[in-house]
């Protein structure tokens, strides 16, 4: 009988980075500084980067086929863009679908199931000792604190998900970080707070800019 250790499994695993921001922060535009990186396109930002990047153009009826491909593919970091898409497109689809013109409550039920079905996909492509990084979107909300201040909250975005299974989601990633723009460059907070979403198991550091970044997922 051959005994085995999971640490030296986890050697060759990739590692699973889960970003998100503002609107035009320049979460696609990362992916270009990547090598040997392919883009998985759902939100069309591809027009916006001006540097040579492989990408596909993928759709609700290739999505796990997709997937599946790029597992086998040379790629050694895959850039998904974006989960918030992802979630935009399944709503659609139930939604011409639906006599109503909207989607039911069971077919919420089984956004939420498809939704973490293609990230938990995503995710399963480390084991093959791919890199994987998925962007959302942000959301802001205003909340009270007890002296009655206002403060924003920012968080990933998935509308019909709410905390519960943005929390899950969260929770699979290795690096879980927001995108923000410093006084000289962009960077991302990886220190979790009750105003950001964050996680950490790689870096041990508050914040890491975008080189740090590149650095480690090409090792």
């Amino acid at each position: 009988m051959e005994i085995k250790s999971t640490n030296d499994l986890r050697k060759d695993f990739g590692i699973y980075v889960g970003i998100y921001g503002p609107s035009g922060i320049g979460k696609t535009y990362l992916a270009t500084f990547f090598e040997n990186c392919l883009i998985m396109d759902l939100e069309g930002g591809i027009t916006s980067i001006d540097k040579p990047t492989d990408y596909i153009i993928v759709d609700l009826d290739n999505i796990e086929a997709t997937i599946r491909e790029v597992g086998k593919s040379k790629y050694k970091n895959i850039f998904f863009d974006s989960a918030t898409m992802l979630e935009t497109m399944l709503k659609l689809h139930y939604s011409e679908k639906s006599k109503m013109g909207v989607p039911t409550m069971q077919d919420y039920h089984k956004l939420k199931i498809n939704i973490n079905k293609y990230i938990m996909m995503l995710k399963n492509l480390r084991i093959l000792g791919k890199n994987v990084i998925v962007t959302f979107l942000e959301n802001q909300i205003k909340i009270e604190e007890g002296d009655g201040t206002l403060v924003t909250m920012a968080y990933p975005y998935l509308e019909t998900s709410q905390n519960t299974l943005i929390k899950k989601l969260v929770g699979d990633f290795d690096v879980f970080g927001r995108m923000e723009m410093g006084k000289k460059e962009r960077f991302f907070r990886l220190e979790a707070s009750e105003k950001v979403f964050a996680k950490d198991r790689i870096f041990n550091k508050p914040a890491i800019n975008i080189p740090q970044l590149v650095e480690r997922l090409g090792k």
